[in-house]
């Protein structure tokens, strides 16, 4: 396949979790075109499964629901800097008097620095304690989305979305960068509006307040003066912050110094702290971004595996007299308290079934077909068991299909067994063939019905 970008991957990877979920509440869709068109394109687990969905995709008009929600979603961050410029310019006015061309000190610190620190401190606590849950923000812009969009479709593209970054936990980072790029951007406006008043305008400033005395003040503003003083931003001299404590003093040299300092404070305090955010945010996001894949230990995708990868391709070999399946670890391990299951394979027409078993024990039946196959698969991964006994007849000749078949019922269960129905008519190469296969698949097997014991005790 061709190598796709970042986005293209990100875009496939939204797809295949859109029809997942979709699938999950809606049933299966016909897909035999699509999981032939996988099977013919190649590639691993994977990729097999997103070229399914790219095919199922442009069978329901998804991706134009997909490249819809995109361009709603870009406009929607759009609409937002657009309010962050307005918000921005205009944050700065309700300190200044048009009356007597004063700015009042602590009024401006408040408007410049107040609700920016409060939801900086939000977005923090939301961020470390809040888990996968989408902040206020998130939900405008999917509220914005939607309208914009007003498809039905995007509503189910949108969990997916939000599920898939989660795997990596990047709706934090994604969340992140948005919020801290907004204050950013309105942080830059008000400081352009600030700028833009105090170059054309002749301000004076005071600091008025009635449970604050001069030397509070004093050490306010030397706080706050320190680290933009690193900049080169000068700090108002004590002489000067005691004098504008009552009347603005209108010196050219003090509204200078004065300016200076608030602007200094509204970068170093305003500005850094969101810029240093949104760069680390961006940094995650990207770097997750690029790694992110499917989880393919979901039920779903897990039962897709036996129609994308068929047996012949996954077992990568054509002799059918050596072939054997790698040997993979159980989905579950010891989580399945207790349950036990018996099932027959390539068991002769005559087998009398089922066979002595305990109360206890759950009788699958002997699975012949296809469709057996994915019933019983099925059950086994929404309702697995503890024990797993497999019955079936070395008389007959081992193929890649029952190979597969055991590899697939020994993923699903906690522990699976093999009952080997031995007899005087059982060829001994072809019962050396038998162990050497379940040996590689690293299931266990016997001969003899000591096994239906193991299955019916309680571990």
């Amino acid at each position: 396949m061709t190598k796709l970008t970042s986005q293209e991957h990100f875009n496939a990877l939204w797809l295949a979790e859109t029809i997942r979920l979709q699938e999950e509440s809606q049933g299966d869709f016909a897909d035999s075109e699509a999981v032939r068109q996988a099977q013919k394109e190649g590639g691993d687990f994977q990729t097999r499964i997103l070229t399914r969905a790219q095919w199922l995709a442009n069978k329901t008009n998804l991706i134009v629901a997909q490249q819809s929600a995109i361009t709603a979603m870009q406009w929607s961050v759009k609409i937002l800097c657009a309010l962050a410029f307005f918000f921005g310019m205009g944050l700065i006015l309700p300190t200044f008097s048009v009356a007597d061309h004063t700015i009042n000190i602590f009024s401006a610190l408040g408007c410049l620095l107040g609700l920016n620190f409060l939801m900086l401190v939000v977005w923090i606590l939301s961020t470390v304690f809040g888990g996968q849950s989408i902040n206020q923000l998130g939900r405008l812009v999917l509220w914005l989305t939607n309208k914009l969009t007003g498809k039905k479709q995007v509503a189910q593209l949108m969990p997916a979305f939000f599920g898939l970054l989660h795997q990596r936990h990047l709706e934090r980072w994604l969340l992140g960068r948005l919020t801290n790029g907004l204050w950013l951007l309105i942080s830059i406006f008000a400081l352009i509006s600030l700028l833009s008043l105090l170059a054309t305008q002749r301000y004076g400033f005071v600091w008025q307040t009635t449970i604050l005395g001069d030397s509070h003040f004093v050490t306010i503003v030397n706080l706050l003066g320190s680290l933009p003083q690193w900049l080169g931003f000068p700090i108002p001299p004590e002489s000067l912050i005691r004098q504008s404590g009552n009347t603005p003093v209108m010196d050219d040299a003090a509204r200078q110094v004065w300016a200076a300092w608030l602007v200094g404070v509204l970068v170093v305090y305003g500005i850094f702290p969101r810029l240093i955010l949104f760069l680390v945010c961006s940094v995650f996001w990207r770097y997750g971004y690029k790694h992110l894949q499917l989880d393919i230990t979901k039920r779903n995708y897990h039962l897709l595996r036996s129609r994308l990868l068929p047996s012949s391709e996954r077992l990568g070999i054509t002799d059918p007299d050596n072939v054997f399946v790698k040997k993979r670890q159980p989905i579950i391990n010891n989580n399945v308290e207790w349950g036990a299951t018996i099932i027959g394979v390539e068991l002769e027409p005559d087998y009398p079934w089922p066979p002595n078993i305990a109360t206890n024990v759950i009788d699958a039946g002997i699975i012949e077909t296809r469709e057996q196959r994915k019933a019983l698969l099925d059950q086994l991964v929404s309702d697995p068991v503890a024990k797993l006994l497999i019955v079936c007849d070395p008389k007959r000749s081992i193929d890649r299909g029952t190979l597969m078949l055991f590899s697939e019922l020994a993923y699903c269960v906690a522990e699976a067994r093999v009952w080997l129905l031995v007899d005087e008519k059982t060829d001994s190469k072809r019962l050396a063939d038998w162990q050497q296969a379940l040996e590689q698949l690293g299931i266990t097997y016997a001969d003899s019905d000591e096994l239906l014991i193991w299955l019916s005790e309680r571990t």
